[in-house]
This record gives structure tokens, sequence and C-alpha cells, in this order.
């Protein structure tokens, strides 16, 4: 039956007795027979509309004359002729995929972790001393917390050249592992380490590098830090502890030199005195001096009943006034000869006995606006209680043996830049 079609009425008696009991509808036999399969357009339609007129009707039983099924009207019989709300559905949020974990295979850990670390590098003189004397300490260690426990030096060059991790280093002891093993002491296995690994006339160079540092604009802590590294890779009693406290003072910015001599206890060659100590004492009159020559502009829109922080008895030359202005004319050979006898100084044309007259070095000098002279790099107005404390009763050191050389360096160190803390 294929819509209201039977498909034994369609077929002639010949046919019914050829076929058999149970004849079967195929698409074979739609079409040999002009079966219609699919209904017209026209009883679509029909149904559509009579499905429409159907839903508009009043809520009530369905006709008995539609030749449709019967329309449920269930989900329409509400008080108030509307849909109810729908149950909201409850959304199922994918759960994140669990990831797969591998389980990790890791080297073993090697022998030499359990007492001394390994080493990976950079193949530096800091570098490798640090790591031998984490090395001792892992031997020394080792020792203490096992009772009758001794590692002969066969073992320390074997947990040595195991911790060799850098590649070229490890490669070295690959290559030579039995020579080295055959050493008679472990610092006979040190001597040869650095002689592969650390250049020719290291030492020389960090030598170089420690008497060649200076602080001079920088923060004091740089300065400090980078002259105790150099000291540090140098082998022990290199350098003493009295040269090294030297070079700390005499090589730091001339306003913090300044304040340390200001100071009465202060005695550079105390036995008391370390080089921490010193290097914590003058990190903290750094600081002072810092805070102390520090925004002179908050300064200036002080009230006039504050206490001012700074007297200046030199009036102040602004450095775009003092760079346009003309240079410092020339001096002549009495006016240098004059100066050079009195202890004066080329720059400021000024010497002792002059009324503006103030002790100073070429660097800190105050300028001299009278002749356009600007003042040095390093110049600070000096306070009433600090610079000039500092300042009185002091000889006056000058440092330029030629007085032309001075001339010119005073004109070139004025060009500087002036990220000075303390300018």
């Amino acid at each position: 039956m294929v819509w209201g079609v039977n498909i034994y009425d369609t077929m002639s008696a010949g046919t019914l007795a050829t076929t058999t009991d149970a004849p079967r509808f195929t698409r074979a036999s739609a079409t040999s027979y002009d079966l219609p399969v699919l209904a017209s357009n026209d009883r679509i339609n029909l149904i559509n509309r009579d499905t429409r007129r159907h839903r508009r009707r009043s809520f009530g039983s369905d006709s008995e004359d539609s030749d449709i099924e019967p329309f449920d009207s269930s989900p329409f019989d509400h008080p108030f002729r509307r849909f109810p709300h729908p149950i909201p559905r409850i959304a199922q949020v994918p759960s994140a995929p669990t990831p797969v974990t591998h389980p990790i295979t890791s080297a073993p850990p090697k022998m030499s972790s359990k007492i001394i670390p390994v080493f990976n590098g950079p193949t530096t003189a800091n570098a490798l001393k640090i790591w031998l004397g984490q090395c001792e300490d892992g031997f020394d260690n080792y020792q203490d917390t096992h009772k009758d426990a001794t590692l002969s030096p066969k073992t320390r060059i074997r947990l040595t050249g195991a911790a060799l991790l850098e590649p070229a280093m490890a490669e070295w002891w690959a290559a030579g592992r039995k020579e080295y093993l055959d050493l008679a002491t472990w610092d006979a296995f040190v001597a040869k380490l650095k002689e592969r690994f650390l250049p020719v006339g290291w030492k020389m160079d960090v030598l170089e590098r420690f008497y060649q540092c200076e602080q001079g604009k920088r923060d004091f802590r740089v300065f400090a830090a980078e002259l105790a590294q150099c000291h540090g890779a140098l082998p022990s009693n290199t350098i003493s502890t009295s040269v090294y406290k030297y070079h700390l003072l005499y090589f730091s910015h001339p306003q913090l030199y300044l304040r340390l001599r200001a100071l009465q206890s202060f005695d550079i060659d105390s036995s008391t005195l370390s080089v921490d100590q010193l290097t914590a004492l003058m990190g903290h009159q750094w600081d002072s001096l810092v805070a102390d020559s520090a925004p002179r502009s908050s300064r200036t829109t002080t009230s006039s009943a504050s206490v001012p922080l700074r007297i200046s008895s030199v009036p102040s030359v602004p450095v775009s006034q003092a760079r346009s202005s003309s240079s410092t004319p020339p001096l002549s050979d009495a006016e240098r000869k004059t100066l050079s006898d009195a202890n004066g100084c080329f720059n400021c044309r000024r010497k002792p006995g002059d009324p503006d007259w103030t002790p100073h070095f070429r660097r800190t000098c105050p300028g001299n606006p009278a002749i356009s002279a600007p003042p040095g790099p390093d110049y600070v107005a000096p306070s009433v209680t600090v610079v000039g404390a500092a300042l009185a009763g002091m000889a006056i050191r000058d440092e330029d043996t030629s007085d032309e050389e001075s001339e010119v360096e005073g004109q070139l160190e004025w060009g500087e830049s002036d990220d000075d803390p303390l300018s």
C-alpha cells in the first residue's frame, strides 16, 4: 500500500498467477507498473493547509473528518494559552581532558651530587675558585658526618672529575681519567685543571682589573662588588688586607673620601677595622652623602621657618650659561708661576689668601664666573655642617704636575656627562 493504492489492484490476473504468494514492492516493480511512490505536489499542499488550519482552531477535540493523523494538542493546553517555559536544559560542560602523563625516566643521580655539586660552567677564574671551595667543603662535611670515614686522594679526584658536566671539561676528564687517578694529591689534579682551562696569564689580567678599578661616578656598592670579585679570583694572600683597604678608600669618590677623612675616630690602619667593616662604613657614608646632595629644587622651595639644609657661599652658575660662555682666557707665564708658588687653582685663578678662596681639588673647583671658569665635574656646593668641616685644616693636594696639561684636562672634563649623583 502506497498512499492508499493497493498493489494488487493494479496487477492483472495473469500477473498475479505468476507471482509468488508474498509479492514484494520494490523500486523495480514500482517502475514497471507505473506505481506512484511519492505523493503529488497537490496532495502535499493539501496536507500542509489542513495542518495549519487545524492549529488555528480552538483547543478541543480533533475533527473526525480529517484525513491526517490526530493532532496532539497537549502542548497548547495551558490556562493562559501560552507556551509554558521550557525546562532549561543543563548544558554538559565537557571536562578538560586528563593529560596523559608519561613517567619521566631521568638519569640516576651521580654519586658526586651527594657530596659535591656539579660544575656546568662558566670556565672563569671566579667560577672555578667558588666551585673548588665547595668541593673542599663537601669533602670535609662528609668526613665529619661519617664516623671513621676518610676520603683518599683517588676518591676525591674521581668525585671531582665525575662532577665536571661542562662539555669541554667532561671530554677532558674522559680522555685522561686513568692518568688523573694516578696523581698523588687532589691539589695536583686541581693544578692540572686550572692549567688546562684558565687562560695563560690570567693572574696578571685579574691584577690589572683590580688596580684599574675605581668608583668614578658609579654607586659605591657597585665599585665595592667589582673590587671584591677581582680580589676573590686571585689566590690567597696575593693582595694583603692593608692594600685592599687602601685601594677601597683612595679610589672611591672624592666627596666620599673627604667624608671619611672628616670622621675623628676613623683610622684606616687600625687592626680592628676589617675590609667588611670598612665597606659597610663607606656604604653608609655614601648613602648619607647622596641624600645630602639630592634635588636642590626641593630645598629652594623650603619655607622660611625651616632650617636650610645647605648654605652655599659660592654663587651657582647654570650649566647652560657656563657652557655657552666664552672659554677661560689662557694663563700667562707670570700668573702660572704665581699660582704654582701659592698652591692656587689654575681653573678659578684663586689662591690662599683671597677673600673668596676655599680649599679644593681641581675636580671639585667651584669655578669663577668673573673669568667664565666653569665648576669642576665633581663640584658640590659646600655644606656648613659636612663639607666645610671636612675641608677645614686640610692640606691642598694638587694632582697636576703639568700646568698646560691640567688646563686642557679641566676643559675636557667639564664637557663630560652630568649623570654624577653628587653633581
